[in-house]
């Protein structure tokens, strides 16, 4: 899981990971919040790990990463919530995702997944849009 976020980040600027099953269809997707969100819950405090075990905090939540990295994806997976389509505008897609109460949705067409849009990705659009 941790391999992939990273790549996708690398790759396109993305927090968000898209799933599928083994049939190639849409299965979800994981975020990073969920799973940092997961990674934390297993992790001691900070004092405990350095006076308890003499280990420095930086390097135990490394090493719950790579622990962490092992549990199956499907922990992790969110169901869709929003379904957006490539010829919405920004400001459907932002009522959209407002209406669901959600932060993302998926870009499909034709039953195809497209890719994953989130608030994030429209407020950069929308207030950092570069019109020189």
């Amino acid at each position: 899981v941790m391999s992939e976020m990273n790549r996708v980040r690398k790759a396109y600027g993305s927090s968000s990971v898209v799933v599928l099953n083994d049939k190639d269809e849409f299965a979800g997707v994981i975020r990073m919040k969920p799973l940092l969100k997961a990674m934390l819950k297993h992790m001691p405090s900070q004092d405990e790990i350095e006076s308890k075990l003499g280990v420095d905090y930086d390097n135990a939540l490394k090493l719950e990463r790579s622990i962490h990295s092992a549990h199956q994806a499907k922990e992790l997976v969110e169901p869709m919530k929003t379904k957006i389509s490539p010829n919405d505008n920004m400001g459907e897609v932002l009522n959209k995702l407002i209406a669901a109460k959600s932060d993302w949705g998926i870009v499909r067409e034709g039953g195809k997944v497209m890719g994953v849009i989130t608030l994030s990705d429209l407020f950069f659009e929308l207030c950092f849009e570069d019109y020189s």
